[in-house]
Order: C-alpha cells, then sequence, then structure tokens
C-alpha cells in the first residue's frame, strides 16, 4: 500500500477524531522526551481500544508530523472483513505469527524504510496491570535499533491523562525479554 495512503488517512485522522479527542475529553497532556526523530517505536500500555487515537491525538502536530506514516500492530482478529480495508489504510498489520509470516520482522522492514511502529508491549487491551510484556517490543527496538518513545495511557473518571516519557536505547546484546520488560516497567512508571 502506498505510504501516500497513510499520509492522508493518519492526518485526517488527526484533524478529525483527534480534534474532536482535543476539543471534547481534553486529555491532559505531560511531554519528556526531548526532539522526535526516526527510527521510532511508539509503545504504550492498551486499556481502551480507543488509545492510538488518545495517543496520536496528544502529540503536538509537529510530532506527530514527524511520526508520519505510522504503522500500528493490531490483533488478527480484527483484521478481517468488514475492518480490514479501514484498517489497512490507517496503517495497521497482523500481530500475530502466521506461516511465512513474522510481524517482528515484518515491523522492522517497517522501521528500515522510514516507518514509525506502534505497539502495545502487553499485547492487547489490558485494565489491569500485567507486568508482562511479550518479547517483541525488544526484538523489534533490538534488532531495528530504533529508540523506544514509551507511553501512559489513563482513563479514570473520564480523566484521560498521557505521558510521553523520555526515549528508551536497546543495546545490541541486550537480552530481548529484559528489554521488553524494561520497557513496560517505564511506561507503568509514569501513571
Amino acid at each position: 500500500m502506498s505510504r501516500a495512503i497513510f499520509y492522508v488517512t493518519q492526518l485526517t485522522a488527526y484533524f478529525t477524531v483527534g480534534l474532536i479527542i482535543r476539543i471534547i475529553i481534553r486529555p491532559k497532556v505531560k511531554r519528556l522526551f526531548q526532539k522526535i526523530n526516526k527510527p521510532l517505536i511508539i509503545a504504550s500500555n492498551h486499556q481502551h481500544f480507543l488509545d492510538p487515537f488518545f495517543v496520536m491525538a496528544s502529540l503536538s502536530f509537529k510530532d506527530f508530523l514527524k511520526c508520519l506514516p505510522i504503522r500500528f500492530i493490531t490483533a488478527n482478529k480484527y483484521m478481517k472483513f468488514p475492518l480490514l480495508p479501514l484498517l489497512l489504510t490507517f496503517g495497521c498489520y497482523k500481530a500475530n505469527k502466521e506461516e511465512n509470516y513474522s510481524c517482528t520482522d515484518e515491523s522492522i522492514k517497517f522501521i528500515k524504510n522510514g516507518f514509525t511502529v506502534f505497539i502495545f508491549p502487553e499485547g492487547g487491551i489490558v485494565k489491569e496491570k500485567l507486568n508482562n510484556p511479550k518479547i517483541g517490543v525488544g526484538v523489534i527496538a533490538i534488532k531495528s535499533t530504533a529508540k523506544v518513545l514509551p507511553v501512559n495511557v489513563s482513563l479514570n473518571n473520564l480523566v484521560l491523562k498521557i505521558t510521553f516519557g523520555s526515549f528508551l536505547l536497546s543495546k545490541s546484546v541486550e537480552d530481548p525479554k529484559a528489554f521488553a520488560n524494561k520497557v513496560l516497567k517505564v511506561i507503568y512508571e509514569y501513571e
């Protein structure tokens, strides 16, 4: 699929859904990072199906543009008709392994081709802290050498708080599981 399609759909979402979120919900945003540049992985906790929209809407327009285009790792159960065409145009791709397909390999290719990858380290919607991330964020960060932007999303009593943390860098010799644990630990420290 063409990068132009991702730019158009993601910018459209930023200005429509994002505007609604910024006006009606008014997220309280805390930004600890200095400057966004690629290669980049955005890693967030995941409590609500709108979390990707909450996170993207909470970035300044300048930072959002620097992230584009973005690819979103998405649970396979959603990557079916009738949602499939819409999700594909937004930059979503399958999370789970299948024959001749690896989400981590696909993510590394995207990053090497200039995309930002958005991932939920716990692997899906989690209402309570699991502190048990999937290994994927560690493997992707180490093999792609991309920095990780940890993000905490908290929606309680209709108060949305988004904290963008400081970048995390993996060491090429680091254990992927240990790095994934580090990413998730940092995400929850920002609560």
